[in-house]
């Protein structure tokens, strides 16, 4: 494992034991999935306290450990917008909120797979990232199997306004704290691209993925629901 305070690099022990801990649970999510249900707003409770530990950790450990540099320590990163929706989701069960995080999850998929500037598992920060990252890229399921959540046609079309809002917010906050949020400053794998193609280009590739992923959640969530209600425990979705 990395040394405290070190980045881990794709595919090493720090980034195996990451990938290993979603898995697992996962395989309990979808494992237990009839006693979420019967359980499902004390499963919801639980995972809100913990969503709101994760947030007082990041933060927590920005402001002792890095001094809150506000080059890097803001709520703007992609994947920190999602944590909070998680909390919002959770705190109003809203189809909506639920239907912005799991396309956003995209982008979790992608930081989760391939680690840009990210600590290993005995760093507080790195903790974070893995607890943040697993109910992002998990919450869209426990929605699904706790509360049979229908996803809808067309619904990318209101996560990528959302994704232009937040893309337009990190040009103007970047430039005034110096600030990499969405990777606009330091961006991967295109090296020293200008701003405005790579912006179109992030967008245009966002959006084809949004599409994917709803033709994909869609699947999922209508396989799930006509599932569910051939069980006694769980009640049709009217």
């Amino acid at each position: 494992m990395v040394k405290f305070g070190d980045y881990i690099t794709p595919f090493h022990w720090d980034h195996f034991i990451y990938i290993i801990a979603l898995l697992i649970l996962a395989l309990a999510l979808f494992r237990y999935r009839e006693v979420i249900f019967k359980h499902r707003y004390l499963a919801a409770n639980i995972i809100l306290v913990v969503a709101i530990c994760q947030q007082i950790m990041l933060y927590g450990s920005y402001l002792f450990l890095m001094r809150f540099n506000l080059s890097e320590s803001l709520p703007f990163q992609i994947n920190r917008i999602s944590s909070i929706l998680v909390i919002v989701y959770l705190f109003t069960k809203n189809e909506q909120v639920l239907s912005v995080v799991s396309y956003f999850g995209a982008y979790a998929w992608f930081s989760f797979l391939y680690p840009i500037r990210v600590y290993g598992v005995l760093h507080p920060i790195g903790i974070s990232f893995f607890v943040g990252h697993a109910l992002t890229l998990l919450l869209p399921y426990f929605g699904i199997l706790a509360f049979n959540t229908s996803y809808y046609k067309n619904g990318r079309n209101f996560a990528f306004l959302y994704l232009i809002g937040y893309t337009l917010l990190c040009v103007i906050i970047n430039p005034l704290v110096d600030g990499n949020y969405f990777y606009l400053k330091n961006k991967p794998l295109v090296g020293e691209m200008q701003d405005f193609p790579y912006i179109i280009i992030v967008l245009l590739l966002s959006y084809g993925g949004f599409w994917v992923m709803e033709k994909y959640y869609l699947r999922v969530s209508q396989y799930f629901i006509n599932k569910n209600n051939t069980h006694p425990w769980v009640e049709p979705k009217r």
